[in-house]
């Protein structure tokens, strides 16, 4: 990160994913819509799909009191495009979670879709699932959701401990 934070080229408001094995062969795989799949991913960032972080937003978050990150988790899927053959293409489907140089999680997409929603993070999403008693999904498109957080110090005898509840405002 230093690296990319020093080198001029690069900028600092550019996005920030990580990926398990080598970026090369996750950032060769063929785009579905844009000319290459860096351009895809940028378009991600850009519909707010998946953590939104920047190279100057990462730093600040290794530096800060936490040291610790959130990053969006590139991974390859197959793709079905119509009457096109299926191919391999990226996908932000979950979060990988970092403290101080290390990956310590991986979140996966019900996690990543709770640490979002949490975060008020989360600006549009579409939830398939099966409807008992018939066949095939129900899609919903979510349009928008925002959290609230109230800290509270709980009194059943645990030394104070304190929770954080969350009440969803969807």
């Amino acid at each position: 990160m230093d690296f990319f934070l020093r080198y001029l080229q690069f900028r600092e408001h550019a996005y920030a994913y990580v990926s398990e094995g080598e970026a090369e062969t996750v950032l060769g795989l063929e785009p579905l819509l844009e000319r290459s799949s860096s351009e895809e991913l940028r378009e991600m960032g850009n519909m707010k799909i998946g953590m939104l972080v920047t190279l100057k937003n990462l730093a600040r978050m290794v530096d800060g009191d936490s040291r610790s990150a959130v990053l969006s988790n590139i991974s390859p899927v197959v793709s079905k495009n119509g009457n096109r053959p299926a191919a391999k293409t990226t996908a932000l489907n979950h979060l990988a979670l970092f403290e101080e140089d290390k990956m310590i999680a991986s979140l996966q997409e019900p996690e990543s879709r709770g640490l979002l929603l949490i975060r008020n993070e989360m600006e549009t999403i579409n939830f398939s699932f099966p409807l008992k008693g018939t066949e095939g999904e129900v899609s919903i498109n979510l349009l928008d959701a925002s959290a609230k957080l109230i800290p509270r110090i709980g009194s059943d005898g645990n030394g104070g401990c304190a929770s954080t509840c969350a009440y969803p405002e969807i």
